[in-house]
């Protein structure tokens, strides 16, 4: 179980929603200590921080032994007013939000389903008859555990948290599911589950999604008025809850400048002085930034000449990044789960990206990447795809979500010196390269969907079995934080009981 405080924050937000929506009225009592623990995967000091932050903001009272009992109360014309602010706020981002997460989401959901076992259906079978809208949470919360990636778990929690969901019920005859519809969705998914069937069971939760949508629209247009005047509050995917170092963002951002931005023709990076006035940081934590990238292999720092930049042209050179340091381990953890979520979500993706791409956004993409090959850097050739699609996607959540996992995939920098030891890794790139270049040129979208998709599994098969050849253990490569509401040990309690 973790402890940390961004935890405790996102619980502290999951709570303050739910009394805002009156899942929680005055006099609730909330579950105890020990059953929160059970249900979030966390330690007893990430629910009492959480707790005690809803206390001092008069939200609960909580008495020693005892269950925090809800203190907070307010007028149906409080709660109008509350809804109206929440979702005018995400009106306009709500489209784009569940289009995005079909994109990203749902393929981690197929690939989870089709590992299941009997006792993970039953689970789920019992989840789906609940009458409380919490246990649809509890049910996809349990799917996506099966495939242990924390980042997807993470985008899971924050986008459903963006809706505000599963919170708002029975108001005014007004509800946000319809129990029956749903759980017929539900008990469709489990059968294509069990099936094994992967179109099947895309197409039942596509179904079910869809359908959710449709009612969170209908539900806010009966109940909130248009504002124009109010501004959208964007998605923001707050991946990193664990509040990483300074120094671990600032070298993501000095990667990607060695890739794609200003440091991307140069030999050596500029001094300690003018790289922090550039990042707007000291200059001792620049220097530890530096450090950071020399144990990565992205740089050599050279006695009297200042920092090499090594770029995966000449990865053979200097020393072999110590896939050891416990930072760095971290990090592959990272890298690796980012590089899952883009090799099972790419597919859909590059389909879609460069079916609304403008002609002068195709040839762009086409001279940026002949030029990799001109001038022999097509060993960035796929980061730049996934970059560019970031910035030029239509959907402004896409944009978030890969903006992430591409920075969040330049932390396997390390893997270069080990992928470049491999032969005909260049023969592979020059031939990914010349075929992405031709099915752009031709606007061929499903060819340039699937060309990505198959380089990109192949690339994450490699690169997953580098690092266990290297001692990396499952636990090693799902370590970064996760957050759910039904944990595995809940799950068995559950499955039991």
């Amino acid at each position: 179980m973790r402890n940390d405080e961004g935890f405790a924050n996102l619980i502290y937000e999951y709570f303050v929603v739910r009394f805002h929506f009156q899942y929680y009225k005055y006099g609730d009592s909330l579950p105890k200590i020990d059953t929160l623990c059970r249900q979030f995967s966390v330690s007893s000091l990430t629910i009492k921080s959480a707790l005690k932050r809803l206390q001092e903001d008069g939200y609960i009272h909580r008495c020693h032994g005892r269950s925090a009992q809800v203190l907070f109360r307010q007028s149906d014309r409080e709660l109008d007013d509350y809804a109206v602010r929440f979702f005018s706020k995400r009106r306009a981002m709500i489209p784009d939000l569940y289009q995005s997460t079909e994109l990203v989401v749902l393929p981690m959901m197929v690939k989870s389903l089709c590992q299941m076992d009997e006792q993970d259906f039953a689970v789920l079978t019992r989840l789906a008859e609940q009458p409380d809208p919490e246990d649809q949470m509890r049910f996809f919360c349990y799917i996506l555990q099966k495939v242990q990636n924390p980042l997807v778990m993470n985008l899971f929690w924050e986008s459903t948290l963006y809706l505000g969901l599963p919170f708002p019920m029975e108001n005014k005859g007004h509800r946000l599911y319809d129990a029956g519809t749903s759980r017929r969705r539900l008990r469709e998914l489990i059968a294509a589950g069990r099936a094994k069937n992967p179109a099947r069971i895309y197409e039942a939760h596509l179904a079910f999604q869809r359908d959710v949508s449709k009612q969170i629209l209908s539900y806010i247009n009966a109940r909130i008025p248009e504002q124009p005047d109010i501004e959208t509050l964007p998605f923001v995917w707050k991946v990193y809850r664990d509040r990483p170092e300074i120094c671990g963002n600032l070298a993501i951002r000095v990667i990607h400048d060695v890739y794609l931005g200003d440091f991307r023709d140069m030999e050596f990076l500029p001094s300690y002085e003018k790289l922090a006035g550039k990042y707007g940081v000291s200059v001792s934590t620049m220097r530890r930034t530096i450090g950071v990238l020399n144990q990565l292999g992205a740089t050599q720092s050279i006695n009297g000449k200042g920092t090499r930049i090594l770029m995966l042209s000449d990865s053979e050179t200097g020393q072999t990044p110590d896939l050891t340091v416990p930072k760095i381990r971290r990090n592959m953890a990272y890298y690796l789960q980012s590089f899952e979520l883009l090799a099972d979500s790419c597919k859909g993706v590059m389909r879609m990206a460069l079916q609304t791409f403008s002609d002068a956004q195709r040839t762009e993409l086409a001279d940026l990447l002949k030029g990799y090959l001109q001038n022999k850097r097509y060993y960035i050739s796929p980061q730049s795809i996934f970059a560019f699609v970031a910035e030029h996607s239509l959907l402004q959540v896409i944009q978030e979500i890969y903006g992430k996992l591409y920075g969040l995939n330049l932390w396997g920098y390390p893997m270069a010196k080990y992928r470049k030891e491999m032969p005909g890794l260049d023969q592979t790139l020059i031939a990914f390269t010349r075929a992405v270049i031709a099915a752009v040129l031709d606007n061929d979208a499903e060819r340039f969907s699937r060309t990505i998709h198959a380089f990109m599994q192949s690339e994450y098969r490699i690169a997953k079995d580098i690092l266990v050849e290297h001692g990396y253990e499952p636990e090693d490569l799902s370590s970064s934080p996760s957050f759910s509401l039904l944990s595995t040990e809940e799950a068995a309690r559950f499955f039991q009981g």
